[in-house]
């Protein structure tokens, strides 16, 4: 089927293109631009039970995140496109994958 049978490329094709989506996410799912990011709070943050001060470093862990089995079932390392059919993303916590 053809998304865009001739002429330039709208938005509104983009949108149609689901598996190419669903193809460049998993592809940064498992090779992230970056492994990991920094931030320091401005002001004292609670997140949960842990008080995190002003100035201390927060670390971001994306190669963790996005290859971990709790997450991501046992196969978290293979490259599967599936991982973001609608469906597998809505038993996901919204932040899984960043």
């Amino acid at each position: 089927m053809d998304v865009v049978p001739h002429g330039p490329v709208s938005y509104e094709d983009l949108t149609k293109l689901t598996l190419l989506e669903m193809f460049l996410k998993e592809t940064m799912r498992l090779l992230p631009i970056t492994g990991l990011i920094a931030r320091t709070p401005m002001k004292e943050v609670q997140a949960q039970d842990v008080t995190l001060p002003v100035g201390c470093f927060v670390l971001i862990p994306f190669l963790k995140m996005h290859r971990d089995k709790t997450i991501w079932g046992p196969d978290a390392e293979t490259f599967n496109p599936d991982n973001f059919l609608p469906e597998r993303c809505a038993q996901r916590h919204p932040y899984a994958f960043i």
